[in-house]
């Protein structure tokens, strides 16, 4: 393609055909514009940023769900506990009329079910808060770590096809894995699985291994 400025104007020659398109001034700017913010939206930076936002989104959403089914099970907890608490201190008669209702609504124990459930829940939903909170507050680490990594891997498409992330439960930690590569993020450090190797970039001191 041939491109030919013509004072504020433009002539593009299509290749093969010889054709010509003659862009005004206007049509000029509009496609230096939106060729800018193709450009900004193609980078590492910006791509990075929105697979975040599009995970936390995410965590946000399973946060909700985990929370209505946390809910749900302590509502069973909590009325089989009730009614224990009320055939306890109830009259003979009272006792024997609450035991039936019990049996009939299923409420004559906790069943494992309810509180491994219950557990478990409640055990998403600190993972999944944790993850949300360390992709917001390493979000400037984990662009800089995945764009030097990537690189040196040559597994730019396969960070963003597959890339997952995940906090670390027993230290402050966020886990990244893609193509069999692990990469993990604390705050301005990172490390890769590999070669030893340090780097200095914007003052911050990133520890390659």
């Amino acid at each position: 393609m041939q491109v030919t400025m013509e004072g504020s104007s433009a002539v593009i020659v299509a290749p093969g055909t010889g054709t010509e398109y003659h862009l005004d001034a206007e049509q000029v700017a509009a496609f230096n514009e939106q060729y800018g913010v193709v450009l900004e939206q193609s980078t590492h930076e910006y791509l990075t940023n929105q697979r975040i936002d599009h995970q936390i989104a995410d965590l946000q959403s399973d946060f909700i769900e985990q929370k209505d089914s946390l809910i749900d099970q302590a509502k069973n907890i909590a009325e089989v506990t009730a009614i224990a608490a009320e055939i306890e201190a109830a009259e003979e008669a009272r006792k024997i009329e609450l035991q039936a209702y019990a049996v009939e609504n299923e409420l004559t124990e906790i069943s494992d079910n309810s509180v491994q459930t219950f557990n478990v829940t409640i055990d998403d939903m600190v993972a999944a808060s944790r993850t949300a909170n360390m992709m917001e507050q390493y979000r400037g680490t984990i662009v800089e770590s995945t764009a030097f990594a990537t690189q040196a891997t040559q597994t730019t498409q396969a960070f963003f096809d597959q890339a997952t992330m995940a906090a670390d439960m027993f230290n402050n930690n966020l886990n990244i894995e893609w193509a069999n590569q692990s990469l993990a993020v604390q705050n301005g450090f990172w490390e890769l699985a590999g070669e030893h190797q340090t780097i200095q970039t914007r003052e911050i001191e990133m520890v390659l291994r």
